[in-house]
């Protein structure tokens, strides 16, 4: 026996309801009241059984296809505030525009904050722009399940997040 996760049922019903109902069926001979069985598939089921399956100590990792947004922009340490929000919004654009779902993290709190918030969530990739990155010319980016972020060039940010 295998250990798993109801995310569906099907019931058998029987006649029960199409007799109550008097609900008939023409058989090749005679009307008959029909066997009857229902069937669901539960999406708050499908949901929780994903976060099962994938998560860790740090919150949930979303598998791209359920998750909320599969990029987060995040702001981080802005000694060059509007440099660095036009280069997010450069992204943010970016990122519209090639139907990416992105969250833009432009709130004024510790970049710590933010990156547990995007953690937490479940977000698979976090762009991270601040000072070095602006200064580096690269952009640095971290999936949700490696250790450390990697830069990468502007031009194959897409090519990295598509990938």
């Amino acid at each position: 026996m295998k250990r798993g996760i109801e995310v569906g049922h099907i019931f058998k019903l029987g006649k029960k309801y199409s007799e109550i109902l008097n609900l008939k069926i023409q058989s090749e001979d005679k009307e008959i009241n029909p066997e009857m069985g229902c069937y669901g598939i539960g999406a708050s089921r499908i949901v929780a059984a994903a976060i099962e399956q994938n998560h860790d100590d740090k919150g949930i990792i979303w598998p791209e296809s359920l998750a909320p947004f599969e990029v987060a922009i995040v702001e981080v340490n802005p000694k060059n505030k509007k440099e660095i929000s036009d280069k997010c919004s450069e992204i943010y654009d970016l990122m519209k525009k090639n139907e990416i779902d992105v969250l833009w993290d432009n709130r004024e709190k510790r970049p710590g904050v933010k990156f547990n918030d995007a953690e937490v969530i479940g977000i698979p990739l976090t762009i991270i722009i601040g000072d070095k990155t602006l200064e580096s010319k690269e952009i640095e980016i971290k999936g949700r399940q490696d250790e450390k972020p990697k830069l990468v060039s502007h031009q194959d940010l897409l090519a990295n997040i598509v990938d």
